[in-house]
């Protein structure tokens, strides 16, 4: 029975000692799992486990040298930078850099601060949060959480939604300012009626806060004087209470595509068709 429990014990202990042997080193999980990223960078529970192990390595895992070159294109682009486009392109060197070295914190805090100039706020804050997993700094931690906090905001003022309520804001505002105002339209010379050949006709554009009422009038060919047209007096283009028309910024957009335009600084309305062609310009009276 005691030789049975020693042979038992002694092939527990090889077995053991060969789950050792086979067992993965640290190094070798960081290497595959970096290799899986590659695959799948949309992995976010991948790359937090990837930058917290690389914490617990000592020495710190080396900086791939292909990760090194795409730093540097990213630092050339970034500081010489003119336009968003500019930052975009540095945020894609940068990209390569951290798709080759994924537990260096400081590409993710370079990304965030690239995108944030480049007005991508959302991909931003997505690099400073990943940065914040292996910053250890009470006051940097500090930093990239008020960073973060500003990113939040800029992701709310930029979303199309918000874009849009500017932007009918903007619109309703121009409206007001100009409300009352008259503006007659450049073309003159087309017809009413198909049988009233002896009449012209004009189109004008009354402002209102909420969008425009078009006036149509006519005269004898070669008079002077102006009269409303029969049925076709006045056509409401306002979008209170009126499903055919909505407003958009400065315009009104009829459910047939049709565009009224009212210039920002009031000096011109235009009325293009759905496919953009210009129907008539029309001055302040």
């Amino acid at each position: 029975m005691k030789l049975m429990m020693k042979l038992l014990a002694l092939f527990f202990g090889v077995l053991m000692l060969a789950n050792i042997a086979n067992a993965e080193s640290p190094r070798e999980q960081l290497k595959q799992m970096v290799e899986q990223l590659q695959k799948t960078p949309n992995d976010n529970a991948l790359r937090e486990k990837i930058i917290k192990l690389a914490q617990k390595l000592k020495p710190a895992p080396a900086v791939p040298e292909e990760a090194i070159k795409y730093e540097g294109r990213g630092q050339f682009r970034f500081n010489n930078a003119k336009s968003e486009q500019d930052y975009v392109d540095a945020a894609k060197e940068y990209e390569q850099a951290v798709q080759s070295a994924p537990w260096v914190s400081g590409y993710y805090s370079d990304l965030c601060t690239i995108y944030e100039k480049a007005g991508k706020f959302a991909e931003g804050k997505r690099n400073c949060e990943f940065a914040l997993l292996s910053i250890t700094d009470p006051a940097l931690i500090m930093e990239i959480k008020r960073r973060i906090a500003g990113l939040e905001v800029g992701i709310e003022i930029s979303s199309p939604a918000a874009i849009a309520e500017r932007k009918r804001k903007e619109g309703e505002e121009l409206f007001r300012k100009y409300s009352g105002r008259l503006y007659v339209c450049k073309e003159e010379g087309f017809r009413l009626f198909l049988d009233d050949i002896e009449r012209q006709a004009r189109v004008s554009y009354e402002v209102q806060p909420n969008g425009f009422i078009e006036i149509i009038e006519r005269r004898a060919r070669g008079g002077s004087t102006w009269e409303a047209a029969n049925a076709y007096v006045k056509e409401s283009l306002l979008i209170d209470g009126n499903p055919k028309v909505r407003m958009d910024g400065a315009r009104i957009i009829s459910s047939a595509g049709k565009v009224w335009e009212l210039a920002e600084d009031g000096s011109r309305i235009t009325h293009r068709s759905s496919s953009g062609e210009l129907y008539n310009t029309c001055y302040p009276r």
